[in-house]
């Protein structure tokens, strides 16, 4: 801490405002909110999580219209911030209205926080509270672990073209030193059960592994529910 005359006291201490995203009161802020919330609420019904991707068009072209090219796109984090924050609101405008109104009856709350990643990079952590719960959204096929094909009329039709690519790039499993194992009863195995043997019929609860079993057929056997 540094004194009126400029010198540094040594042993003094200094509550930093919640203002600044890594002090104590910011931290202590967003958790009186969120338990508020939870404490109001409930338990939220979707979590999620959106990064930075700056493969969009959103961050190339805020760099390409500063800088002329992007060689180097990270050499301004300050437009990345900003375009990653357009990014984020335009997302959550679209999932609190034109998603939300579709497949979970509204939207009645949401909250999120940013974070950075070690590389630098933003990421947002949201949860929703919505007027359907998790169990009537597997019933109506708006949570599925399967992929998207031509002729499903379930989704909009600007993303439904799209919509396959982007499960087959995103939500696929690729079995990695992270969750293979190695048993000497079972053999080389992922921790996480992939591929999943198909499972025709209604999706249902496990209580023992508390986890949902959903319907997959043989080409969704790598397909992720929980990215």
């Amino acid at each position: 801490m540094v004194s009126a005359e400029g010198r540094l006291k040594q042993g003094a201490s200094l509550a930093l405002p919640p203002t600044i995203r890594s002090s104590f009161k910011y931290k202590r802020a967003l958790y009186t909110k969120f338990k508020t919330m939870m404490d109001s609420k409930g338990t939220p019904t979707i979590f999620g999580t959106f990064t930075c991707n700056l493969a969009k068009p959103i961050y190339q072209n805020i760099v390409q219209q500063f800088y002329g090219n992007t060689d180097d796109i990270l050499r301004d984090p300050y437009l990345i911030a900003l375009a990653f924050n357009r990014d984020w609101k335009d997302f959550m405008n679209f999932m609190r209205s034109t998603w939300g109104d579709k497949y979970c009856g509204g939207v009645t709350a949401y909250c999120h926080v940013v974070e950075f990643q070690f590389r630098g990079l933003p990421h947002c952590h949201f949860c929703l509270w919505t007027n359907k719960i998790v169990d009537e959204m597997i019933a109506s096929d708006v949570i599925v672990a399967t992929i998207p094909q031509d002729d499903d009329n379930r989704y909009f039709d600007e993303i439904g073209e799209c919509l396959a690519d982007l499960v087959l790039r995103h939500q696929i499993h690729h079995c990695r030193i992270y969750c293979e194992k190695d048993d000497p009863r079972r053999g080389p195995h992922c921790r996480f059960g992939y591929p999943k043997a198909p499972r025709y019929g209604p999706t249902t609860y496990d209580a023992e592994t508390n986890r949902f079993v959903y319907h997959r057929d043989a080409d969704a056997a790598r397909v992720n529910t929980y990215n």
